[in-house]
């Protein structure tokens, strides 16, 4: 007797790996960018910049939805070559910045010192340094991205709680009927100088963008990025208040004297509670930071235990030569990669312009971006006459470009690796 033919129905394997959660991308792009929380109205102003920017991001993972980092939204458009330039600036940047938070994270200890002097000479800051990388690089390698997003989101997400709680117990303190603390502040000559002062300050919201070197995991690049810069922009706002309330002596237009302000107000539990705050602040870039580059590599590089180990090594290594040569050295770490990331965006923003759409979703990013070259390196030339300790930034990421162009060119196209864990 025959058999009836029965149908199998065939179900494809799930996608490997899985789509990254939204609130762990936010995390992500979050930690980065945690310190520009203290930027005030610089900060309040760049995350109008970096909303345009988010902006493109999206029509980029819209028109080409399968790029599986930063670098691939940009050669979808632009071409191979700029996607490669793109993800070996990202690459210093992110190394840069994770030595920046590094350096940060590791003053802390020292912050006690009787003679700080003497301390930060020694060899003790650089020895913390390397500690606190190789701990953020075990933990990026041995841990997946989830754990990774999970962990810096949750250390971020403590520290803006912390400083917002002190934030409001500030205000509540002074609507109770205590004095605010007499503060004054630096009387600017002109808008031009104001301006100058402020543009490091509105640097700091660079790195945003961190979630989107996994941008093949990500359901939308507009939720998480954007939830992570509202976010501090909110912050920024909340602190800046706090700081105007609390002092007297004129408008602040930074947040980065409310350590000040916690401790004449809480004494040594407020200062305790802050640091703890920061701590946690930094550990989550750090982490971050990490995370971002490791990828960033194996993406131009192929995955592998030699690019989890080789980056952790120059982090390492750039610490240590930060740390001991500080007097030389000192603000290249936070200036560089906010310069090389500001190209970054200026690729994305020229790869935005050539997916089909209006002329001003088109134009838009492109122009504006342009406006924030031009000011981010013309004004503080022009208000310091050229000093050297202006031009000096300039030079090493003029320098720096001119490498990334040189191995883009000679190089071979690197093995596309696969996503990673």
């Amino acid at each position: 007797m025959p058999k009836r033919a029965v149908s199998v129905s065939v179900e494809s394997p799930p996608a490997w790996p899985p789509a990254l959660p939204g609130w762990r991308a936010t995390g992500l792009s979050l930690a980065p960018i945690s310190a520009a929380a203290f930027g005030g109205v610089a900060a309040l102003c760049a995350s109008v910049i970096a909303v345009v920017m988010i902006f493109a991001f999206a029509r980029l993972h819209h028109h080409y939805p399968d790029a599986v980092s930063t670098g691939d939204l940009v050669a979808s458009t632009v071409g191979p070559a700029a996607g490669r330039f793109a993800g070996l600036l990202q690459l210093t940047a992110y190394v840069l910045l994770g030595v920046a938070a590094a350096l940060a994270l590791a003053l802390q200890p020292l912050t006690g010192a009787p003679d700080l002097e003497s301390a930060l000479a020694g060899w003790w800051w650089p020895g913390w340094a390397v500690m606190v990388v190789v701990i953020a690089g075990a933990v990026v390698a041995y841990l997946p991205t989830r754990a990774v997003g999970a962990t810096a989101a949750a250390l971020a997400g403590v520290g803006l709680l912390v400083v917002l709680y002190l934030a409001l117990a500030i205000v509540a303190r002074v609507a109770s009927g205590t004095p605010p603390m007499a503060l004054e502040t630096t009387e600017v000559d002109s808008v031009l100088v104001a301006v100058a002062a402020a543009i490091p300050l509105g640097l700091g919201l660079v790195g945003f963008e961190a979630a989107t070197v996994v941008s093949g995991r990500l359901q939308s690049v507009a939720r998480p990025v954007g939830v992570a810069v509202t976010v501090i922009a909110l912050c920024a706002a909340a602190l800046l208040l706090a700081v105007n309330v609390g002092t007297s002596g004129g408008f602040h237009t930074t947040a980065t004297d409310l350590s000040l302000v916690v401790y004449e107000f809480f004494a040594d539990a407020g200062y305790y509670w802050f640091t703890a705050g920061v701590l946690c602040l930094s550990s989550a870039t750090l982490l971050a930071l990490m995370w971002a580059a490791t990828r960033v590599a194996a993406r131009l590089f192929g995955s592998g235990p030699l690019v989890a180990t080789v980056v952790p090594a120059v982090m390492c290594v750039l610490a240590v030569g930060f740390s001991r040569f500080q007097h030389h050295l000192g603000g290249l770490q936070h200036a560089v990669p906010a310069l090389l990331l500001v190209v970054v965006y200026v690729l994305v923003a020229e790869a935005n312009s050539r997916v089909a759409g209006t002329a001003a979703a088109q134009q838009v990013p492109r122009l504006m971006m342009t406006v924030v070259v031009v000011c981010v390196v013309l004004i503080p030339l022009r208000v310091t006459d050229f000093a050297v300790s202006t031009l000096w930034p300039l030079a090493v990421t003029a320098a720096l470009l001119a490498v990334a162009a040189a191995l883009t060119r000679l190089g071979r196209p690197g093995r596309q690796a696969p996503l990673t864990h």
